[in-house]
């Protein structure tokens, strides 16, 4: 679980740069508004880019997750299967005997 949480941890710590390059650039007084409001909407593009990222990385591994759970419910099916067929088979022995 810890691992799906390292896709959206790197997606803060791109959105918290993000938020610092922007204070910084307020806070320059040779950039100008306009840079500065550039500046803000790349790096929010940026932080939405690694949040998709980090969303689809996460989607993909519960989809790989769903599928090996199913995988295991169905070998526990059949081995269930198997060990009710060599009940009956023991059953139909002890009735002959």
């Amino acid at each position: 679980m810890a691992s799906t949480d390292e896709p959206v941890l790197a997606a803060e710590t791109v959105l918290e740069e993000a938020d610092d390059d922007v204070s910084d650039d307020v806070f320059t007084e040779e950039e100008s508004v306009e840079v500065s409001d550039k500046k803000a909407k790349k790096a929010d593009k940026k932080a939405k880019k690694a949040l998709k990222k980090a969303a689809k990385k996460a989607a993909k591994k519960a989809k790989k997750q769903a599928k090996e759970a199913k995988k295991a419910e169905r070998k526990a099916a059949k081995k269930a299967d198997k060990k009710a067929k060599k009940a009956v088979k023991k059953a139909a022995k002890a009735a002959k005997a």
